[in-house]
């Protein structure tokens, strides 16, 4: 009688394994087991790339690395320094059944690793010395690549908001080249001689201070909340660009959005502004039901002045007041009206300027700090 009892309960655990394996199976198949399509693993963040467009590094026949142009192909440059952690391995889900080839170069550019890998999911350690990784990319995958990188965590304030998942809609102000979608134009570049680089952005130092994640920085040249007829900028973009601001595995949990000086300055009405600023944030926050969206505003810029920016910040004002989302002051960075050795764009015989230098985005990023961190007290 025990022997038959011992008998059916291993024939019952053997069934459990049975079910469970093939539980496995089935979730794997839809993508549910981590590391699958739509998923971020634990202790993974999402990388920050630039994107180069127009060329990507392959191997010749004589098993050299050879830079090849091409309008079908990118070079993805990851650069470990800009990461939100201190990344130790990488990770990237190729979808393109192509040949893919990713490298590893120090400082000097030379060359500490070189891996070769066709479609699905590539993972290896980093090397030792690494400043940047290469990635090729064709143009079939670009929407839908995935990469992720894994690390030792960086220091950053303990807030609520540390994990969370911020995207960004802006002007030229937040704009920098190959760090924003293809759809954007850039201001700023590392390539410019403007001695402004990404690590330098008000978006990407407030990101950094606060442990949170980039998803997605639109931010282009030009653009406002109206339907600004310059640029080439079409209806269907204006309409399209709310849905830009997440990844295919990830949402914002946090959206700032800073725009409005175009629209001013290309003399669009209050009233037409406000309606159409309106319509956006209600549009983002259809779209992004979770996210806690914080409208940015104005400083009083050289040759512009003072009574310009607040006349725009009632506006954005009242339009956060009607739509129910937060505002964070940049009014009190520290630029102004007399402070042109903070502009990066200043002309000499106006006295015009519009965009901050690396000293001006940084005190942006300062003040943004400020104001999270005291909302944050009285709310608490």
């Amino acid at each position: 009688m025990e022997r038959e009892k011992k008998m059916r309960k291993k024939t019952a655990l053997k069934r459990l394994a049975a079910y469970l394996s093939a539980l496995v199976t089935i979730l794997a198949l839809f993508g549910c087991v981590s590391g699958e399509r739509g998923t971020i693993d634990e202790g993974w963040l999402p990388a920050l790339y630039e994107v180069q467009e127009g060329f990507h590094f392959a191997l010749g026949e004589d098993g050299r690395t050879e830079k090849v142009k091409s309008g079908d192909w990118d070079n993805y440059v990851l650069c470990l320094n800009e990461q939100g952690n201190i990344p130790e391995q990488v990770k990237i889900r190729f979808p393109a059944e192509e040949s893919h080839l990713i490298g590893a170069v120090d400082g000097e550019g030379n060359v500490l690793g070189r891996w070769e890998t066709g479609e699905g999911t590539w993972k290896t350690e980093i090397p030792d010395g690494t400043v940047q990784l290469h990635v090729s990319v064709s143009a079939a995958e670009q929407e839908d690549i995935d990469i992720q990188v894994k690390g030792r965590q960086k220091e950053c304030e303990n807030t609520p908001l540390k994990g969370k998942n911020l995207s960004v809609i802006a002007d030229s102000v937040s704009a920098y080249g190959g760090y924003i979608p293809k759809e954007c134009i850039p201001y700023y570049s590392k390539y410019d001689g403007r001695n402004v680089d990404v690590t330098d952005m008000w978006w990407y130092r407030t990101a950094r201070q606060f442990g949170m994640n980039l998803c997605e920085v639109n931010a282009s040249g030009s653009s406002g909340v109206t339907h600004l007829e310059i640029d080439g900028f079409s209806d269907e973009y204006y309409e399209k660009r709310p849905e830009l601001l997440r990844k295919e595995n990830q949402e914002p949990d946090v959206i700032f959005s800073w725009l409005g000086g175009n629209d001013s300055l290309r003399g669009v009405s209050r009233e037409e502004f406000f309606d159409a600023y309106c319509r956006l944030v209600n549009r983002l926050k259809e779209l992004y039901p979770k996210a806690e969206i914080y409208l940015l505003t104005y400083y009083a810029p050289p040759g512009i002045g003072e009574e310009w920016s607040q006349m725009m910040n009632e506006e954005i004002r009242r339009t956060a007041d009607a739509c129910g989302v937060k505002v964070l002051d940049s009014g009190s960075c520290g630029i102004n009206e007399d402070t042109p050795q903070y502009m990066v764009d200043l002309d000499e015989e106006t006295g015009k300027a519009l965009h901050p230098n690396r000293e001006g985005q940084r005190m942006i990023a300062d003040q943004i700090g400020r104001e999270l961190i005291r909302q944050m007290e009285d709310e608490t």
